[in-house]
């Protein structure tokens, strides 16, 4: 009897323990897939930005950007993309930039607005500390496992 009880208490708590891995949002995937990961694209030729970079924050991996550009009448699209490039130094420096689609909006009003974005794929270089330069915004990223 001890051993069917000792079974069914190690079955039910790795049911939990499996359960409970990751929270999940209404689609089934875990929250933090849902943020748009840094693209990584080696033929990207960055060009002259029409978004601004005010003020940003990094809690684990995830970077918190506060942005302006000019729109407001249709959603708008940022990608934040590095092309893999390096500088040697000590941190190593990344140079990012900014990708903005705004779907034609023609509109003029200015949009203030977080944006969010998943920076583990930049934790496979093997680095304790980045320096993440973002169109001339610079910001200090530490990888956490």
């Amino acid at each position: 009897m001890n051993k069917i009880i000792s079974f069914a208490l190690v079955f039910f708590l790795g049911l939990a323990i499996i359960g409970c891995k990751g929270k999940k949002n209404g689609t089934g995937e875990s929250v933090q897939s849902a943020l748009p990961k840094v693209i990584v694209d080696s033929t990207y030729k960055a060009g002259l930005s029409t978004i601004t970079v005010d003020s940003s924050g990094i809690s684990g991996n995830t970077l918190r950007l506060y942005v302006n550009y000019s729109g407001g009448c249709k959603k708008h699209d940022i990608d934040l993309i590095w092309t893999g490039i390096m500088a040697k130094s000590l941190p190593p420096q990344l140079p990012m930039a900014l990708r903005h689609n705004n779907h034609g909006d023609a509109c003029r009003q200015v949009v203030s607005e977080f944006r969010e974005f998943d920076l583990s794929p930049l934790k496979s270089n093997g680095y304790k500390t980045m320096v993440l330069n973002i169109q001339g915004y610079r910001v200090t990223y530490q990888p956490t496992p």
